[in-house]
């Protein structure tokens, strides 16, 4: 028996009257859909008024979130550069991550990677990108002055203790963007697991930074590049990227180094190898202190004049490239220098030259495995400044007395004084033990955070005395203790004050007696 033909199927017409018909009288139906909606509207609402009700307060709630304290717009007529930090534990891919964006952006190829490069990525927007190491110093610079974090995640292996280290700095100092970026994806063999590996990993990323953070996918790596597309989309994402102000970087104006030249003579340099040198550093000025009414006046004011003259009046433009020159810096600076480290300078205000002694709110951090101790030198990172200091820890009583405490406690705050540089307060504060990344390297690096407080020119704390001594008579309420004070003038200074003994029996140190009545 001979099988039936197929007979050709009908195929709906794409073109012609028939079409052009059929479509204008499906887009009439359309219209007369949206016509009924808006004619009628109680038909095609919410019966029930408590859901009715629900509905305009979560509109009401999305338009509330999206309101913004309003900003005064510093930005200048040339923008500095945007700062992008590529962060990451070592072999993370760092350096060929920035490699593949600057052949994004400029289709060219960067033969080394050495300190900031700085691209042209738009009309008015220049990026540039820094690799930040694993020292410690460089991370909490780099945090200072970063607009957007690129934040490198092995997939592989997990978040690592790199990770968490730089994001609780950034927590610190100020939080910027911050963009996560998992590699190595090319590890996971079955498409299951790396779907299960993604979701995990894209929560606790959430959890760290907030909900809805981006989080990109870099899946392998050919010849020596990682894939077009997901380049295209990461740098997609970072051109079109706002970036609020911080309140530090916009009270506190900064460079940021470019690179370092080496001005010295060389017959200096050759009768003494140890003299101090004198340094030229190239930076881009990113300052940001001119309001934008004031720009525009001081514009109209002085756009006649050449732009010498028009400098000496009003100052380097934010975001200017510039040259600076620094005498008297010590021949280590330019022996060792690494250009991978940044080179900052910040500015002070008015007030922040001082010393003297500033009181801090401080939690040691829940993962650092020490605790810390009073007297014990604590490297600080407030503001610019990171020096070495002896802090003494304290609680403020009911009664608003300054108890010495001879180490931190677990898991609350308590009050740290120490002598430094004056700091506004709200000013954040990170402490670490040491900066030498040889030693204990696998140990959580962050020691304890804080607030400053307030500025003081003298702290009053008080501490708990433990004396010893013998009872001589006792009677029904009185006791006479020997050999509790040296002195009559130290047992007259602590006259009035409370006691209590080992086994709880509570008493006050009345007076001095030569001998027993």
């Amino acid at each position: 028996m001979m099988e039936a033909t197929k007979q050709k199927s009908h195929k709906k017409r794409q073109a012609g009257t028939k079409a052009i018909k059929k479509k204008k009288r499906d887009k009439k139906g359309k219209e007369n859909e949206e016509a009924e909606d808006q004619r009628n509207p109680k038909a095609f609402t919410y019966r029930s008024a408590i859901r009715a009700a629900r509905s305009k307060r979560r509109t009401l709630d999305i338009n509330e979130k999206r309101n913004r304290l309003p900003q005064v717009d510093r930005t200048p007529v040339e923008p500095p550069p945007v700062l992008i930090a590529v962060v990451g534990p070592p072999k993370v891919g760092k350096t060929t991550l920035i490699n593949g964006l600057v052949k994004h952006f400029t289709h060219h190829t960067v033969s080394k990677n050495q300190g900031p490069v700085t691209l042209v990525s738009g009309k008015k927007r220049r990026i540039t990108f820094i690799e930040c190491n694993n020292d410690i110093n460089t991370m909490i610079d780099i945090a200072k002055v970063v607009d957007l974090v690129l934040l490198l995640v092995d997939a592989s292996f997990g978040f690592e203790m790199e990770t968490f280290e730089f994001l609780n700095i950034l927590q610190t100092h100020g939080f910027p963007r911050v963009m996560g970026v998992l590699t190595h994806l090319d590890m996971m063999k079955k498409n299951k697991n790396l779907r299960r590996l993604k979701k995990k990993l894209k929560q606790r990323f959430w959890t760290e930074i907030y909900q809805g953070a981006k989080l990109f996918y870099l899946s392998n790596i050919r010849h020596g590049q990682y894939m077009k597309n997901e380049l295209h989309n990461l740098g997609r994402f970072i051109s079109v990227t706002k970036f609020k102000p911080l309140d530090w970087q916009s009270s506190h104006p900064y460079l940021i180094a470019d690179r370092m030249e080496d001005l010295t003579s060389p017959d200096s340099i050759k009768e003494d190898p140890l003299c101090n040198r004198t340094i030229s550093v190239t930076y881009y000025d990113e300052m940001k202190e001119i309001m934008a009414e004031r720009a525009k006046r001081n514009r109209q004011e002085f756009e006649s004049l050449p732009p010498e003259q028009r400098q000496d009046y009003i100052g380097v433009q934010p975001g200017a490239y510039v040259r600076l020159e620094i005498p008297n810096i010590p021949c280590e600076f330019v022996q060792h220098f690494d250009p991978s480290y940044p080179i900052i300078v910040g500015s002070l205000l008015p007030g922040e030259e001082k010393l003297g002694y500033v009181r801090v709110r401080m939690k040691r951090h829940r993962w650092y495995k020490k605790i810390l101790k009073s007297h014990d030198p604590l490297i600080v990172s407030m503001g610019w400044r990171r020096f070495q200091t002896l802090c003494v820890y304290s609680v403020e009583d009911h009664n608003g007395r300054r108890r010495m405490l001879k180490y931190t406690p677990e898991h609350i705050h308590c009050m740290a004084s120490f002598y430094g540089p004056v700091t506004t307060p709200n000013t954040g504060v990170l402490a670490i033990q040491s900066v030498n990344n040889n030693i204990n390297t696998s140990d959580f690096r962050v020691a304890a955070t804080g607030l400053v407080l307030e500025m003081e020119k003298s702290t009053s704390i008080v501490k708990k005395l433990k004396l010893t001594g013998v009872p001589y008579k006792i009677f029904k309420n009185t006791a006479f203790i020997k050999g509790m004070f040296n002195t009559p003038l130290e047992c007259a200074k602590f006259q009035g004050a409370l006691i209590r003994t080992v086994s709880g029996i509570r008493g006050q140190v009345k007076k001095n007696l030569s001998s027993p009545e």
